[in-house]
């Protein structure tokens, strides 16, 4: 899905991390290059990464779901069924393939699955990548908590909304003469409406409706 540039930033960053594999074809490429980084638990086949799976508790349950994709597509069936129990949200599911066959690319996009390479793709890239996502799973909760206490929490100050009610009235006031010249300019240059809405994301992620002189012309049809 994606083409990753490696970088050295957090090569140790995995070294806790657990992934649970399956898969002959790249094993002994992933082993080599990843042993070192990550502690692999390696299943031959589907069956065998499927025992191991319910053998393991909430606490031991692996952060990274790393598979080969086979020829008959069983792994795609096998990824719906772990999304589809609460016991594995959340964990990090990535499938390789030795088939440069977009189709393949297709289904892993509708399931939704972190990402997807082809081999042959450079191991470091891989590396660097699963070390993102396990660090992005560890952010993301802190991030919609803060963007819940912002929507919750916020209040603006009696004093401030004051002013600005008090100070925006007194330029309203003062500028009318101005925009009445605008308003009949505008009306002068086009037909159609003078002011013109949309929307906008204000403080506390609160959408609400910003007006302003239209400036763009209307044509006649």
């Amino acid at each position: 899905m994606t083409n990753h540039i490696a970088t050295e930033w957090n090569e140790n960053a995995g070294s806790h991390t657990q992934i649970a594999y399956a898969g002959l074809a790249l094993k002994d490429l992933v082993a080599a290059e990843l042993n070192s980084y990550f502690q692999i638990t390696y299943n031959d086949n589907l069956q065998k990464l499927e025992e191991y799976l319910g053998n393991q508790s909430i606490l031991t349950l692996p952060e990274i779901i790393l598979l080969e994709v086979d020829e008959n597509g069983a792994c795609f069936d096998f990824v719906k069924q772990i999304k589809s129990n609460p016991l594995f949200n959340g964990i990090i599911i990535v499938l390789m393939s030795t088939n440069n066959d977009k189709s393949l690319k297709l289904k892993a996009m509708q399931l939704k699955v972190h990402d997807f390479y082809i081999y042959p793709f450079s191991m470091s890239d891989l590396r660097e990548r699963l070390n993102f996502l396990v660090k992005f799973k560890l952010i993301k909760p802190k991030l919609v908590d803060i963007s819940q206490d912002v929507d919750t929490t916020y209040r603006m100050p009696v004093g401030k909304r004051f002013m600005d009610l008090f100070i925006s009235g007194c330029m309203i006031l003062g500028l009318s003469p101005i925009m009445l010249i605008v308003v009949i300019a505008i009306k002068l240059g086009s037909k159609g409406p003078v002011i013109y809405k949309s929307k906008r994301v204000g403080t506390g992620y609160k959408v609400f409706d910003f007006y302003k002189f239209r400036s763009m012309r209307y044509r006649c049809r």
